[in-house]
């Protein structure tokens, strides 16, 4: 009879050590999946942040090339602008090299102008009044009706209203 109590008992430690050390697994086996679900988590987290730094510095890009385009279009057509109402100007005798005459020109998408208005005077009449002529002669800009279909944003904020500083010396006298 003591043996087999004696066995019982030994049988009853090997089940508590067995149940035991069933738990420690299952312990480590959860700390083990916890430790892997955090690091999902941070790696999920750490390629969320890199997509979102890619799609900022994307719309970064975007950004400046818009800006670049309309710097480009803002300067071609204002070229353009001066150049046709240099070759529609006449100028005056008593022009000289050091005058200058601002206008403020207004204009509709079709790049008809509306009004032409000296904002500056030169101080000589015939200068100015041959400047705002020349813008009056032209009468409508064709190439900016290209702009207001293409860049309506440009044309808005640039040349729909806009001053235009005219210098003999850009005309070569």
């Amino acid at each position: 009879r003591l043996l087999v109590e004696q066995k019982q008992r030994e049988e009853a430690v090997r089940r508590e050590r067995l149940v035991k050390e069933q738990k420690q697994r299952e312990e480590l086996a959860k700390k083990e999946k916890e430790k892997l679900e955090r690091l999902r988590k941070e790696e999920e987290a750490r390629r969320r942040a890199q997509q979102e730094a890619a799609e900022r510095n994307k719309e970064r890009e975007d950004e400046l090339a818009q800006a670049l385009e309309e710097e480009q279009a803002i300067g071609t057509y204002g070229s353009y602008i001066r150049d046709l109402v240099a070759s529609n100007w006449s100028r005056p005798p008593s022009a000289r090299l050091d005058m200058e005459v601002t206008l403020s020109i207004q204009m509709m998408p079709t790049g008809r102008v509306v009004s032409v208005a000296i904002v500056k005077s030169s101080g000589n009449d015939a200068f100015d009044r041959s400047a705002e002529q020349a813008v009056q002669r032209v009468a409508r800009f064709d190439r900016l009706a290209e702009l207001s279909r293409t860049q309506p944003r440009v044309f808005e904020s640039q040349f729909r209203r806009f001053e235009l500083t005219f210098r003999p010396e850009d005309l070569r006298l």
